[in-house]
């Protein structure tokens, strides 16, 4: 007999629609790279609140699985069985914290579990109205999560004028630094963040249609090397040095 069929002759548990609904990882949390740990307590939670667990390689680690599947599969769910015969004894074993803490990662209303798989598990089963665990919780950091979506939207205009490749991606840990390395004419150059839009604007305005900019491009190309090293745009007092890559930039662009 399976651990849900015991539980149903035994504690008279009925059938859940979130007995089939996925165990999820913390991974699967939208954004879940943008939450910081910062609180750490511990408070009386409702278990049929928990949606996943965290637990090494096993379980959910590689494959989906449903939360009948994960009470199927309990390595240890046969000592609760040995040793509980009413549904007033595992009642009393899920809120037994023995020698290991009950404990749950919070990520907003999301939580997780990450120790007394058992005991949670079977508390989410029985369908306790509230357990006492240690909580972790995880706060959405709103201004990196902000600094993410703004960076983003500078990438792909980056992308769009040529000068980053379409695979470049931002993720929440780049877009913390101020700077980014485009290419400008096959060279690379860093640029800051404060000189974003400056450089946006410096490309708009750059002319190089028509016989001046013709001859200016060839006069540049006599006074600056093809390839050039060190670049940087620190703000807007340093496009000057790369106008010559610019423009060949845009041109070639164009052309």
């Amino acid at each position: 007999m399976d651990n849900f069929k015991w539980l149903k002759e035994v504690a008279g548990i009925n059938d859940n629609h979130w007995h089939k609904d996925n165990v999820i990882r913390y991974w699967d949390i939208p954004d879940h790279e943008f939450y910081d740990k910062e609180k750490r307590y511990t408070a009386f939670i409702k278990p049929t609140d928990i949606k996943g667990i965290d637990y090494a390689y096993e379980y959910n680690c590689f494959n989906d699985i449903t939360w009948m599947e994960l009470l199927n599969r309990l390595k240890r769910f046969r000592d609760v069985r040995n040793k509980n015969s009413s549904r007033e004894e595992l009642i009393d074993h899920a809120h037994n914290d023995y020698n290991e803490q009950k404990a749950v990662m919070k990520y907003g209303n999301t939580l997780i579990t990450i120790t007394g798989q058992h005991r949670l598990a079977l508390a989410k089963f029985l369908e306790i109205p509230s357990i006492k665990v240690y909580v972790v919780e995880n706060i959405f950091n709103h201004d990196r999560y902000s600094r993410f979506i703004k960076r983003q939207a500078f990438v792909e205009r980056f992308k769009s004028l040529g000068f980053l490749d379409d695979s470049f991606t931002v993720d929440y840990k780049n877009c913390i630094d101020n700077w980014l390395v485009i290419r400008i004419y096959g060279n690379h150059c860093i640029i800051y963040e404060q000189a974003f839009d400056e450089f946006f604007d410096f490309y708009e305005k750059i002319k190089v249609k028509g016989i001046l900019s013709r001859m200016l491009m060839k006069a540049e190309e006599l006074t600056n090397s093809y390839r050039e090293y060190n670049l940087r745009i620190e703000d807007k007092s340093f496009l000057f040095t790369v106008r010559h890559l610019v423009r060949k930039h845009k041109f070639q662009n164009i052309t």
